[in-house]
């Protein structure tokens, strides 16, 4: 099995894709790609993409990509993993990166003893591949051939892609109800009795204990197309994430000391400022998001709000490990951000006392605030040197 590590330049605008504290239970994002293939955005940000490759003359062989990018080239040293998959191979790996580590990981399954709540696993073999990540299993199949092996690595998965023609939809929908899967998903090209039709390339899930019988199998037909945003939206999105950005690079420099500081003037350390700003964010946003689709949930991280009453959630990380948390919120925002599509920018969200606008332009003055506050910090008598 062929397997290369690329290297590829970073540049701003690119999506960032790393770990924060992902967990059971958080929504990822399940994304069609133009050409057919699925790209897999769990909260912690390593994305892997699967597709058919378009390369030699094996019609059953698959493309896998372990994907992190950042749009912020001081914050990391990227790297890609590149991973092509004939219907012979097999592969048991695991896709992770340690809190404070700047490179992530991708090791056989056996050498990874240690592993982060964001830990993805990916197995392939037979024109399968597995990712499993957040308490959710996702299944990519470029045929509905599988053998009793496939079937069992398959069984009971949240979620079966299967990247096949129309004709071949009837032995797809008989696969995921012999594996018991929860969810069939397909494109969106052709019609399909029963079918969930939906809208845009982007589907959110979680993990589920609920039990599903072979005959409730979920047929969710999914567009390779992203919703458009309003230019208007786009541009208080952009402005907000600027914002973010600017704050980050103030804070991806500071070391753990530094970051737990605590000023004799009795106000707040650099960290509760990082986690204050993006709790914010996360809470309000994914409030919104719930009412729009409850298979996202509400999440909130917010710290306590008085000095005397906080307790940092990790005392041990960096700036830098503050700041891609501050960015795996902000690309979750930006993730599902065409669920805000149909809502008037200056009306009140569902579930939430913010209007779009109102939220948008209120958290790109919070980043600046707050960050404006945490530079005054540098020069007080005793900000350690490192």
């Amino acid at each position: 099995m062929p397997l290369r590590r690329v290297c590829t330049a970073f540049f701003l605008g690119c999506a960032l894709f790393a770990q924060a504290n992902a967990k059971e239970g958080d929504p990822i994002g399940l994304i069609r790609m133009e050409g057919g293939g699925i790209r897999i955005e769990p909260l912690s940000g390593l994305a892997v993409e699967i597709t058919k490759s378009t390369e030699g003359t094996d019609t059953d062989q698959l493309y896998a990509k372990v994907v992190r990018r950042t749009n912020d080239r001081a914050l990391s040293d990227p790297s890609d993993v590149e991973l092509h998959l004939t219907q012979r191979a097999e592969l048991d790996h695991v896709w992770d990166r340690q809190t404070n580590e700047v490179a992530p990981s991708f090791r056989p399954s056996k050498e990874s003893k240690k592993r982060s709540p964001n830990a993805m696993q990916i197995t392939a073999a037979g024109g399968l591949i597995v990712v499993t990540v957040d308490g959710l299993k996702i299944a990519y199949a470029s045929h509905t051939k599988l053998d009793e092996v496939a079937v069992k690595k398959i069984a009971g998965c949240d979620a079966l892609i299967a990247q096949v023609p129309s004709s071949q939809l009837s032995p797809a929908l008989s696969l995921a109800k012999k594996s018991n899967t929860k969810r069939l998903i397909v494109s969106s090209d052709a019609a399909i009795d029963g079918a969930v039709k939906h809208m845009g390339n982007t589907l959110a899930m979680i993990a589920s204990t609920s039990e599903v019988s072979p005959d409730s199998v979920q047929i969710i037909q999914l567009g390779s197309q992203p919703i458009e945003l309003p230019k208007e939206l786009t541009q208080l999105i952009d402005a907000k994430e600027a914002a973010c950005r600017a704050s980050q690079a103030v804070f991806a420099p500071l070391a753990v000391q530094q970051m737990s500081f605590q000023p004799a003037n009795g106000s707040h350390t650099p960290r509760w400022n990082a986690e204050h700003m993006m709790g914010r964010e996360l809470l309000f946003f994914s409030q919104i998001y719930h009412a729009m689709d409850p298979a996202i949930p509400m999440m909130d991280l917010n710290p306590k709000q008085m000095p005397p009453d906080y307790r940092a959630k990790h005392p041990d990380w960096s700036g830098a490990e503050e700041a891609w948390q501050m960015q795996r919120v902000s690309a979750f925002t930006r993730r599902f951000a065409h669920l805000l599509v149909d809502l008037p920018l200056d009306k009140k969200a569902p579930d939430s006392r913010w209007t779009p606008r109102g939220l948008l332009k209120q958290m790109e003055r919070h980043y600046g605030e707050h960050t404006a506050n945490v530079k005054l910090k540098f020069k007080l008598p005793g900000w350690p040197a490192e």
